[in-house]
């Protein structure tokens, strides 16, 4: 191995890592969830009385334009997290999804 090769398989890559996501279909398939995930998540925050999403995160401890970007669809969050948004909402995991699931 040259010294210019890295052993990380990711620094020998493309060096644009939207070239390599767009070459896998299904990573671009699987954020398709986002956006509607996002809308569902802030039609609870409001129908719970939260007027705004800077409210809610700053009293359930998230990042303020983090969790705007979750609402927005913009970024994949862990379970984890939804777990949190979704104790912060006050609702089970049933009710949560009974209706987002079609």
């Amino acid at each position: 191995m040259s010294k210019k090769q890295s052993k990380d398989p990711l620094k020998n890559s493309s060096t644009d890592p939207s070239k390599d996501q767009a070459k896998d279909p299904a990573k671009d398939s699987d954020r398709e969830i986002l956006p509607p995930l996002g809308e569902h998540i802030r039609k609870w925050r409001i129908k719970k009385g939260y007027g705004s999403y800077e409210t809610f995160a700053i009293k359930y401890n998230l990042g303020i334009s983090w969790y705007g970007d979750i609402e927005r669809g913009k970024i994949d969050i862990q379970f984890t997290t939804l777990e949190r948004i979704i104790n912060g909402l006050g609702v089970s995991y049933k009710e949560f999804f009974s209706d987002f699931i079609k």
